[in-house]
């Protein structure tokens, strides 16, 4: 699954998610 997108969280951490080919985010984990 390629990381598609890197978003921000409210605190200002890092957020990559992993999104499958049909767009569903099949999880999300911060990025210290």
């Amino acid at each position: 699954m390629p990381f598609r997108y890197i978003g921000t969280a409210p605190n200002d951490m890092k957020i990559r998610l992993f999104i499958a080919p049909n767009g569903r985010i099949i999880s999300a984990f911060p990025l210290y």
